[in-house]
């Protein structure tokens, strides 16, 4: 028996980037995941991390990705400050070329009960203190291997490499994604 998505959606994740039909499946058993956060269905929500050397397609494969999780959003900040204000909880976070990113925001977002951060702002009379959801799904492109084990552990690693083939990012239909499977 065929799993849903396996002639429509695994052939164009494949043929982004020549990864195995394997991790073209975590792809989108993920990509799936990110939309139980209608209904906030989820407590945890694992980092998925493509990661390989240069040439193998993990941008390529970030932007069909892209096509089908929900409610994506670039990020392009890396230090503390600049990702918990990208950060929206219940969206999915795209992170491409994130290889020197600020890993312990990415750990507090995996859980739900971590995820409210603290911070100061300034204020017309002084210093406020406010707080911030980043709870949510988070699709980051890596050359390097994240440095906590924290952040490992909380991952889900797609190791890409390089194999000769004409691969390309096709369109894909996120409304028939959503109704079928997201």
């Amino acid at each position: 028996m065929a799993i849903w998505g396996e002639k429509d959606y695994i052939p164009n994740i494949m043929g982004a980037s020549g990864i195995t039909k394997e991790q073209a499946k975590t792809c989108m058993y993920y990509a799936m995941l990110t939309y139980a956060f209608i209904g906030s269905r989820v407590k945890l929500m694992p980092i998925l991390n493509i990661q390989g050397p240069v040439g193998t397609g993990k941008s390529n494969l970030l932007r069909v990705l892209r096509q089908i999780v929900y409610d994506p959003r670039e990020i392009k900040a890396t230090s503390f400050a600049g990702l918990r204000d990208e950060l929206i909880s219940g969206s999915t976070a795209i992170m491409d070329e994130a290889s020197y990113v600020d890993e312990d925001l990415l750990v507090k977002r995996y859980q739900i009960s971590t995820a409210k951060v603290s911070f100061k702002k300034r204020a017309i009379c002084g210093w406020t203190t406010e707080k911030t959801d980043i709870f949510g799904s988070t699709i980051i492109v890596r050359s390097v291997p994240f440095v906590d084990l924290a952040t490992r552990s909380r991952s889900i690693t797609i190791n890409t490499k390089y194999r000769p083939g004409d691969y390309k990012v096709v369109k894909l239909d996120r409304e028939q994604f959503e109704k079928k499977g997201g």
